[in-house]
């Protein structure tokens, strides 16, 4: 699970599986959860873990290396053209 501005937080696996335990028993979403909710689970999961309780934050918040985040898919696919442009020229001069 991310805290704020989509980091990691310790346990977030555990704090994963405890939000979804705590939706399955008061029958609601994860986006329903309260503050306190929140808190109750985790001391590291603050208000702003609701900014990646949406697919937009979720994808975002992965903005790693061979993450789907925006940014990084913009990095990856560039990093591709470039090594696909040093392959072609490296075939155009062995012919």
């Amino acid at each position: 699970m991310a805290g704020a501005a989509g980091r990691a937080v310790p346990g977030g696996t555990r704090g994963r599986g405890e939000c979804v335990k705590e939706c399955e028993l008061t029958g609601i979403e994860l986006d329903q959860l309260t503050d306190e909710q929140f808190a109750k689970i985790s001391p590291h999961l603050t208000p702003e873990v609701r900014g990646v309780l949406n697919v937009p934050g979720a994808l975002a918040a992965r903005d790693g290396r061979g993450g789907t985040a925006p940014v990084a898919v913009r990095a990856q696919l560039a990093e591709v053209k470039e090594d696909l442009a040093a392959q072609y020229a490296w075939a155009g001069a062995k012919r």
